[in-house]
């Protein structure tokens, strides 16, 4: 099985339509394992939660994570083959992939959504990143990378996983593939709280480190 297809779901109307625009793009239910999250009326997940849970029951090679109000539009799974392909071509140390990410502090899209159509500002692809946006992501299951357990909520989640895609020696890429995103984002008041904890929880594990067996062995990590 090439993918798995994983989804918190809040809206089942919204899921359906999400499944459906991928099952017509050519992700079929036979070759494809979908991974829908119950999370109507009551958040049993984040998104720190929910995509480690995704990943861990995952059967495919390779873990797309969307977001229930993205459609796979107008490019397909024929495209995402040779995205990846292309990308393994590239660098076989890559771990995750996505379609907004940010690098040397300019932010590249590959995507339709409210801020306009056919947005394509990479100036080639596959392009490093060091963050993705969360609204689609495409992680390399064998590369075994995960959110971190100590993080929760609906923010910051895809740059927390291409930190630790980071910390494991894996790279993160912003790919040609076009799909739509009905949404903005979400600037809501627990924005602010997960940037803090984001902040806090890696300022202390990128902390300056002195670690040795023996007198003679002491190594400083500044």
């Amino acid at each position: 099985m090439r993918y798995t297809i994983g989804t918190l779901v809040t809206n089942w109307d919204q899921y359906d339509e999400m499944q459906k625009s991928f099952i017509r793009a050519g992700f079929s239910q036979r070759d494809c394992q979908y991974l829908p999250l119950n999370n109507v009326g009551k958040n049993n997940f984040d998104l720190y939660s929910g995509g480690n849970t995704i990943l861990s029951q995952a059967l495919g090679d390779y873990v797309i994570l969307v977001h229930q109000d993205v459609r796979c539009a107008p490019d397909g799974i024929d495209k995402l083959n040779t995205c990846i392909d292309g990308l393994e071509a590239v660098d076989r140390c890559w771990a995750v992939a996505g379609n907004a990410g940010e690098w040397d502090r300019q932010w590249f899209v590959r995507i339709t959504d409210p801020y306009g159509p056919n947005q394509n500002s990479a100036p080639y692809y596959p392009h490093e990143v060091n963050m993705l946006d969360g609204n689609f992501l495409v992680v390399k299951r064998s590369t075994n990378v995960a959110f971190s357990h100590d993080l929760t909520g609906f923010h910051y989640y895809g740059w927390d996983l291409c930190l630790n895609a980071d910390i494991r020696g894996y790279n993160s890429y912003i790919i040609d593939f076009h799909i739509t995103h009905n949404c903005k984002g979400t600037y809501d008041p627990n924005f602010e709280v997960c940037k803090a904890a984001f902040i806090s929880k890696w300022k202390e594990a990128l902390r300056s480190r002195t670690i040795g067996a023996f007198p003679n062995d002491i190594v400083t990590i500044p």
